[in-house]
């Protein structure tokens, strides 16, 4: 899921009122992806939601935005994104980060031709 915010001055005063209703904070996540924060719910146990934090018009929400409509338009696609995503899970079960590596060339990959499209788009 992703949050947008006008700056991420406003989401960080955010991160009290989302760990109240029961987000992690996790910050050691920032210096990988500085433009962002980082939740996850539940705290303990298998966690079901990640919530990125992001600022509104920034590279990181046009990308991500990007991503998700290419996958919405393309159901072929977004059960291959699945398929991956099932196969990385047992694969890195214990290991987050690798997991999240491992699916950044197939999402790198869709970001770049939704880019492309939409720059095909506007000369259009």
């Amino acid at each position: 899921m992703m949050l947008g915010a006008s700056s991420l001055k406003q989401i960080d005063k955010w991160v009290q009122s989302l760990e109240r209703i029961g987000y992690e904070y996790v910050s050691k996540y920032e210096q990988l992806m500085p433009a962002r924060r980082y939740f996850v719910k539940p705290r303990v146990g298998t966690r079901h939601f990640h919530l990125h934090a992001v600022v509104i018009g920034s590279t990181f929400w046009h990308e991500h935005l990007a991503f998700r409509d290419a996958l919405r338009q393309n159901p072929a696609l977004a059960a291959k994104y699945n398929s991956l995503k099932q196969q990385l899970a047992i694969k890195y079960a214990d290991d987050r980060e690798a997991y999240t590596n491992a699916k950044d060339t197939f999402i790198s990959s869709i970001i770049q031709m939704s880019n492309l499209v939409l720059h095909v788009k506007c000369k259009a």
